[in-house]
């Protein structure tokens, strides 16, 4: 059976005007029979950890995006996109009317045995390398809470106050305690 541990950590300051111009990322994912279904609006990630590797599943809904699509067509190049002071905004989100942009994976991608999956704001990815992300879940694959409260902190630790929040989903198998008799607490 396939577990979550969830935690979000952030600072928030909002106004009356800032609520009227609100919007929010939205991650959304299922696991049944072996497979895992997502969905995904805005910059946060889906990323599934299979063979000691980070995959990232989704994509970022923002103007780098766009500015890549123009740099394989060579009307700008790869470091004007890369360098663009803009390229962080976000095209499709939840609260900007009609939702312009939305991922889903509705056939489903195997899921292994050992595999994990991460649901992550740009809080989190924007702190971490994939190696530091992908270093943590393995060290604390045996335990969600343990490997979802790591990342956050080490997050945390680079304070990257420039970021509204850090939040953190964790899926997967995770073997449980053996009591002595071997059976699972």
């Amino acid at each position: 059976m396939s577990s979550l541990w969830m935690l979000s950590a952030g600072r928030t300051r909002l106004s009356l005007r800032s609520l009227m111009k609100a919007g929010t990322t939205l991650l959304a994912v299922i696991v049944k029979d072996g497979l895992v279904y997502w969905a995904s609006v805005g910059d946060s990630r889906i990323y599934r950890i299979k063979n000691r590797r980070l995959e990232q599943l989704t994509r970022d809904h923002n103007y780098l995006m766009r500015l890549m699509e123009r740099a394989k067509l060579g009307e700008i190049s790869e470091s004007a996109a890369l360098s663009d002071p803009n390229r962080e905004a976000l095209i499709s989100y939840i609260g900007m009317g009609n939702v312009e942009l939305m991922d889903i994976c509705a056939s489903g991608q195997d899921l292994g045995r050992d595999d994990v999956i991460l649901m992550c704001s740009d809080g989190l990815y924007k702190s971490l390398s994939k190696n530091e992300i992908l270093n943590i879940i393995l060290r604390g694959s045996k335990n969600k809470e343990a490997a979802t409260d790591a990342l956050t902190l080490a997050a945390l630790a680079k304070k990257w106050m420039r970021h509204d929040n850090i939040s953190v989903a964790v899926i997967g198998r995770f073997n449980k305690k053996q009591s002595k008799k071997g059976r699972e607490k």
